[in-house]
């Protein structure tokens, strides 16, 4: 059977391919300019995608299983930053609702006849 590599091997690993992702989002042409970010799914640059999307749906589902878990199984980790002062049950509701064009942009809709917009 095969042998499990160290946890420092591992790390190193992890740590060269973290760099290489970084390098290929800083620089790749395919992520800069005009048209960027609009990768279909024959480019090269679709598993760089499709790795963040594995990626969420890992952290995704062990959010699912942390929530099943009986509340004095869970702790926060120590190095977590504090809750922000809206998170906690004693946060001031807002004074008044949110009004159009002061508080977020006012949209208003546009008549199309049908086609591609």
């Amino acid at each position: 059977k095969g042998k499990w590599p160290a946890l420092g091997r591992v790390r190193e690993f992890r740590a060269r391919a973290r760099a290489l992702v970084e390098c290929v989002v800083d620089t790749h042409p395919g992520l800069a300019g005009p048209g960027a970010g609009q990768v279909a799914w024959d480019s090269p640059l679709w598993a760089l995608f499709m790795g963040a999307e594995h990626q969420r749906i890992h952290v995704e589902t062990s959010s699912v299983l942390f929530r099943e878990l009986p509340l004095e199984c869970v702790r926060q980790p120590a190095a977590w930053p504090a809750e922000h002062p809206s998170a906690s049950a004693a946060a001031v509701p807002p004074a008044a609702d949110p009004v159009p064009g002061r508080d977020f942009p006012e949209v208003s809709l546009v008549a199309h006849g049908g086609g591609l917009a």
